[in-house]
């Protein structure tokens, strides 16, 4: 039903650039919600930072959407935490959008052996606190002045998930 590739391990190079202009295009439609002033300006050094930590989602072979992972925490071949990002079409926000998220979630504890996955999002993105919520999610810690977004202070939500309570 669903599933995960890391686009850096698809062998097929036609289909990873396929894949790889679908996020790119959805990751300019959202980035009004997923990038602060010091993003990026170049997609290419984007994907180069967060290698091999970023797989396309696909629901019956449809593309959904995309996940990467960053900011691990840890050492000596164990993780502990890391922080995550997920964008999902449009029309697959709601059910769909729940239960490929989930799925994920439950194979990166279990793929990396996390205590703890995070999320960082804006405060004016009520649309993803309330998504991390409903996936078992807690609102960790209120960030005043994190980052700087069109040349202002942005402040952000920290949502945690600890393995144990994850169901």
């Amino acid at each position: 039903m669903y599933s995960y590739l890391s686009v850096y391990h698809i062998n097929n190079p036609f289909f990873q650039s396929s894949v790889l202009s679908k996020i790119k295009t959805l990751l300019n439609r959202y980035k009004n919600v997923l990038t602060d002033d010091y993003s990026f300006d170049c997609f290419e050094d984007l994907l180069k930072s967060i290698a091999p930590h970023l797989y396309a989602g696909f629901k019956d072979g449809e593309f959904i959407g995309f996940v990467y992972l960053t900011d691990w925490k840890g050492g000596m071949g164990k993780c502990h935490c890391c922080t995550m990002t997920v964008c999902i079409e449009k029309k697959f926000w709601g059910k769909t959008a729940r239960e490929a998220s989930r799925s994920f979630i439950s194979k990166t504890f279990k793929s990396y052996n996390l205590h703890k996955l995070k999320a960082l999002v804006f405060e004016h993105n009520r649309n993803a606190a309330n998504f991390l919520l409903s996936l078992g999610f807690k609102n960790e810690a209120y960030l005043k002045g994190e980052t700087f977004k069109n040349g202002k202070p942005a402040n952000m939500f920290v949502y945690s998930v600890f393995r144990d309570d994850f169901n």
